[in-house]
């Protein structure tokens, strides 16, 4: 599934044919895609947890997403998402990642668990090709799949100790990840991305294009504000009018609003870069 309102590879899969998921993650990262493994709530109608649920459901349309009845006790793979084998060779291209467990509750709020939504393990070559082929050629055969995947895997930014980790779990185990233990392998926005944004379109450093006098305000502005408030001097209302001592409203407001600006530019030309990208993608477009 691809969401249209900002490109993302939503992730529900047990896997498939590796060179094919290769050639799928090669394309997302081509249209500077994000990819997004979404567990689901599971929850039993009737119950305290699963009232509750209903309620957030009928308020706010995220709390909507994924959420999903269950008359038993427990759940089978149909019930929730996953990203397994293969799949992940499409999620590592992402230049945005994102992992969020499934979530099965109890009868109340307070008894859930997670239901790992990630899962690693080697990659399977044909079982009956393979098995037709001598040891030796099944040595060459595997030796060339698995360094391919490693150079695929490295390309995308995966690190060596997750790639090799995954070619220690034998094809017919998994090993399963939830989204904190994940997080540990990879930062949410490809590092590549964020360079060759700021590349383009300058930093995104907050201050990067102030004076070392316009930055020394900027900054006693919010530590000021922040003294004041906590000492009761001045309200939240009242905290974004309030300048400090020596610094007139309007020197503060203007460079106030040169960071403001400066961010909002960075923002529309980092969208721009990446939505042009897209565009050139979706008519053909081929630069010389």
């Amino acid at each position: 599934m691809v969401s249209q309102s900002n490109l993302t590879v939503v992730l529900d899969s047990d896997g498939g044919d590796v060179e094919e998921a290769m050639l799928i993650g090669s394309l997302t990262r081509e249209l500077l895609a994000s990819t997004e493994v979404h567990g689901v709530t599971l929850y039993r109608p009737g119950t305290p947890a699963g009232n509750e649920l209903e309620e957030l459901a009928g308020l706010f349309q995220s709390a909507r997403y994924g959420l999903r009845p269950i008359i038993k006790n427990t759940y089978a793979r149909e019930d929730i998402a996953q990203c397994v084998s293969a799949c992940i060779l499409i999620f590592f291209a992402g230049t945005n990642r994102v992992v969020w467990d499934n979530s099965l509750f109890g009868t109340t709020m307070q008894m859930r668990s997670a239901v790992p939504s990630i899962g690693i393990h080697r990659p399977r070559y044909d079982q009956q090709a393979f098995g037709s082929l001598e040891p030796l050629e099944a040595s060459i055969a595997y030796n060339m799949m698995e360094d391919n995947v490693r150079i695929y895997m490295l390309q995308m930014g995966a690190p060596n100790t997750l790639i090799d980790r995954m070619f220690e779990i034998p094809s017919y185990e998994v090993e399963f990840y939830g989204a904190d233990d994940f997080s540990r392998y990879f930062v949410s926005t490809a590092p590549f991305l964020e360079e060759w944004i700021a590349a383009r379109c300058g930093s995104p450093a907050m201050m990067a294009h102030l004076t070392p006098a316009e930055a020394d305000i900027y900054e006693l502005i919010f530590t000021e504000r922040t003294a004041a408030l906590k000492r009761g001097e001045i309200s939240t209302s009242e905290y974004d009018g309030y300048f400090p001592t020596g610094i007139t409203p309007k020197v503060g407001q203007d460079i106030l609003d040169k960071v403001k600006n400066e961010s909002l530019n960075f923002a529309r030309c980092s969208f721009q870069e990446i939505r042009q990208r897209q565009r050139d993608w979706a008519f053909g477009y081929s630069p010389e």
